[in-house]
């Protein structure tokens, strides 16, 4: 089974691999290897093609053990590239050339599989942004958190296969039970044992 975890900046995704990797799940995380001077478009492009790599690992393993990934080449072009455009951190031109490559990997039959299930962390805003303050995650303004946010809530809208939604700003009691309840339902259906490529991650 392959279960992906989404959600903003800050809003508990790595908690949820966590709670998944003490119940047996092999987290498939790439290393990003993004120099400190690198351009914004080549950081942008590496992390797409780096979760895209991840996905395909995972959709290899999926049949044989349960594995867990974090993001998705999905919403990292969707989500994190289009509001890193919105705020000027790439330009129309580079915005161009990483959607003709979007486009193409998406379109292109059996290209890429998706997971059995998405945990979607819905985020409140502050609950978020005081969360990574706490852990020390990557810094973002509220404005561009906002947007994320927004970004978000209108992908997963267009999502097609099974989503548990977990509110970030529960207690870990509330979303441990919140993930196990999900997860045991999605087994209970034998969603696991179904081909990925026979199914779209988009409605």
């Amino acid at each position: 089974m392959w279960v992906m975890i989404t959600g903003a900046t800050g809003s508990g995704k790595r908690v949820i691999a966590d709670y998944l990797i003490k119940d047996g799940f092999e987290l498939i995380d790439p290393s990003f290897d993004v120099e400190v001077g690198d351009d914004n478009f080549s950081k942008e492009l590496t992390y797409l093609m780096k979760r895209l790599n991840a996905q395909l690992r995972a959709a290899s393993l999926k049949d044989r053990r349960n594995v867990v990934t974090l993001r998705s080449f999905f919403d990292t072009y969707e989500v994190m590239i289009k509001t890193a455009h919105l705020f000027t951190h790439i330009t129309d031109k580079e915005l161009a050339h990483l959607k003709i490559i979007y486009d193409n990997l998406i379109t292109c039959d059996q290209a890429i599989a998706p997971p059995d299930a998405l945990v979607y962390m819905d985020t409140p805003k502050m609950a978020a942004m005081n969360r990574q303050a706490l852990t020390g995650g990557r810094e973002v303004t509220q404005e561009f958190f906002h947007k994320e946010v927004e970004a978000y809530r209108a992908f997963v809208d267009r999502v097609a296969v099974p989503t548990i939604n977990i509110s970030a700003s529960s207690k870990p009691e509330v979303m441990k039970n919140e993930l196990d309840y999900g997860v045991n339902s999605l087994k209970a259906a034998n969603l696991g044992s179904q081909s990925v490529w026979t199914r779209s991650f988009f409605r």
